[in-house]
C-alpha cells in the first residue's frame, strides 16, 4: 500500500464512470452482433487507436495512455480516466471519450443510460460477457448469488481514486471516506427503481450492496476507530475468503480458477499450493474482490456513489479533492462528521441515506445540512490549496460543486428524482438513455 504514496505536489485524481448501453429494442445490448459490445470495442481500436485487452481469446477491454475501458458482467461500459491533476483535465478527458463513443455508436442508434441500477431489471435476457471472473464470483456469493448477481448485472457506479502522502494521511482519508459515505450516497443517489417499480429507496444500489457479501462489502467496523492502523486494514482483507486465483497460461493470458477448497488469503499464504508460493499479484487480485465503501490499495478508491450523468459525475472529484487534499480541511471535516463518536450508528446512518437521501436525519439535523457544510469545506480546502501553491484555479471544479449546491437548495432536481419521474412517464430504458 505504501508503495503508492506520492509527494504532496504530485497527488492526482482518478475517475471511473460506468453506464448501461441500450439498443433501440429497449434492452441492454449483447456482446456479439453488429450493434454489440464487441463491435464498439473493435471500432474504438480501429478508429481511435485503443489497444485490445483480451481474456481467454475474447476482447473484453481497451487501454490507451493510462486510460482503460472495461466491461462489467452484463456489459456495463466502464471508462477509467488516467490519473489527472484537476477536475478540468478530467472534464476534457471525459468529453474526448464521449466524442469517440458518439463516433462509434451513432449509426447503430445506441444510447447510454446513467443509472445506479437498471430500472427494468430484465433478468431473463440480461446479456453475458465472456469474462471468467464474473462466472466464478457468482459461485462464491454466500446467498446463492441472488444479491451478488443483482450487483453484477444491474448496477453502475461512479468512483474516484485518491493518492496519499504517507500512512498517517492514508488512515485519515480512510476514516473520512467512510464517515462521508452517507453524504456521498445522498448526494449521488440515482437508483430509485428496480424491477420496474419504485423501491422506496433513493439508492437501491447502495441499499443492496452490503448484502452481497456482508463480510467484504460496505463498512468494516474497524474503519471508525481513530487508532486504526494499516496493519489492521491489511488483516481485514487477509482474513477474507478468496473468491478465486489466477494463473498465466502458455499463451500469456490469465486464467481464473476456483480454489480446490475454501481458504482465506492468510491460509493461502501460509499453506500455498504445491507448485508455488503466494505472490503480490495474488494479493492484488484478492483485493479486487473486496468491496468496502472505501477500498485501500496503492490508492484509495471511494466506491459509494451511484453513477450519474457525466456533468454530475465531475462533482465527485471536485468534492473529494477539496476535502481530502488539504490537511486542515480534512481534519475540519472529520470534526464536523464527529469522528470518533461511538454513540453514532454509522451503519444505520448509511442505510437511512439509501432510503431518504438528503432528507435522512443525521447528527441532529439532516444529511442535507451535513452536505451543505461539507461542500462549503470543500470550497475552502480548494481555495487554500490554490493560495498555498499546490494547485491552480479550477473552474470545472467550482461549476461541479455549484450543481450539487443547487440540488441541496432545491433549485435543481436530485438525480434520483429525474430518473424516477422519467421512468414514471415512459417506462423505457431507451427513452431514459442518452446518445453519447
Amino acid at each position: 500500500m505504501l508503495d503508492g504514496a506520492r509527494p504532496l505536489e504530485a497527488r492526482l485524481l482518478g475517475l471511473e464512470c460506468e453506464r448501461f448501453v441500450i439498443g433501440p429494442d429497449d434492452r441492454l445490448i449483447p456482446y456479439e452482433g453488429r450493434a454489440g459490445i464487441r463491435t464498439l470495442l473493435e471500432r474504438l481500436i480501429d478508429r481511435h487507436g485503443w489497444r485490445p485487452v483480451t481474456e481467454v481469446g475474447a476482447l473484453v477491454g481497451l487501454k490507451r495512455d493510462g486510460a482503460t475501458i472495461s466491461l462489467e458482467a452484463a456489459g456495463q461500459f466502464e471508462f477509467s480516466a488516467p490519473p489527472l491533476p484537476t477536475v478540468e483535465a478530467i472534464r476534457q478527458t471525459l468529453a474526448a471519450h464521449q466524442a469517440e463513443l458518439a463516433d462509434v455508436t451513432t449509426d447503430l442508434d445506441l444510447r447510454f443510460l446513467w443509472a445506479g441500477y437498471n430500472p427494468a431489471d430484465h433478468r431473463p435476457d440480461t446479456p453475458v460477457m465472456p469474462r471468467e471472473r464474473y462466472h466464478l464470483m457468482r459461485r462464491n456469493f454466500p446467498d446463492g448469488a441472488r444479491r451478488g448477481s443483482a450487483m453484477l448485472d444491474f448496477t453502475c457506479a461512479v468512483q474516484v481514486s485518491l493518492d496519499f502522502t504517507d500512512a498517517v494521511e492514508c488512515l485519515e482519508m480512510v476514516r473520512l471516506g467512510h464517515l462521508l459515505t452517507p453524504v456521498l450516497i445522498a448526494l449521488f443517489a440515482n437508483s430509485p427503481v428496480a424491477g420496474g417499480v419504485e423501491t422506496g429507496c433513493r439508492s437501491w444500489r447502495g441499499r443492496i450492496w452490503p448484502e452481497v457479501d456482508p463480510d467484504r462489502c460496505g463498512v468494516p467496523p474497524i474503519v471508525f476507530d481513530r487508532a486504526l492502523t494499516l496493519e489492521q486494514l491489511v488483516d481485514w482483507a487477509w482474513d477474507l475468503p478468496m473468491y478465486f486465483r489466477a494463473e498465466r497460461a502458455a499463451d500469456g493470458e490469465l486464467r481464473y480458477r476456483m480454489l480446490e477448497q475454501p481458504r482465506t488469503f492468510r491460509q493461502f499464504v501460509l499453506h500455498g499450493r504445491a507448485d508455488r508460493p503466494a505472490t503480490l499479484a495474488d494479493w492484488m487480485l484478492h483485493l479486487s474482490t473486496c468491496y468496502p465503501d472505501v477500498r485501500p490499495r496503492q490508492q484509495l478508491e471511494l466506491r459509494q456513489c451511484d453513477t450519474v450523468p457525466l456533468e454530475g459525475a465531475l462533482a465527485l472529484p471536485a468534492l473529494v479533492q477539496g476535502l481530502f487534499y488539504h490537511a486542515a480541511t480534512r481534519r475540519a471535516c472529520l470534526t464536523r462528521l464527529r469522528d470518533g463518536d461511538r454513540r453514532i450508528d454509522r451503519v444505520a446512518l448509511r442505510a437511512a441515506a439509501c432510503i431518504a437521501a438528503l432528507d435522512a436525519p443525521a447528527l441532529g439535523g439532516t444529511l442535507r445540512d451535513l452536505a451543505r457544510d461539507v461542500i462549503t469545506l470543500a470550497r475552502e480546502g480548494q481555495a487554500s490549496r490554490i493560495a498555498e501553491g499546490h494547485t491552480v484555479p479550477d473552474p470545472a471544479a467550482s461549476d461541479a460543486l455549484d450543481r450539487l449546491e443547487a440540488i441541496i437548495r432545491g433549485e435543481a432536481a436530485p438525480f434520483w428524482a429525474t430518473l424516477s419521474s422519467g421512468w414514471a412517464a415512459t417506462p423505457s430504458l431507451y427513452a431514459l438513455a442518452r446518445p453519447a
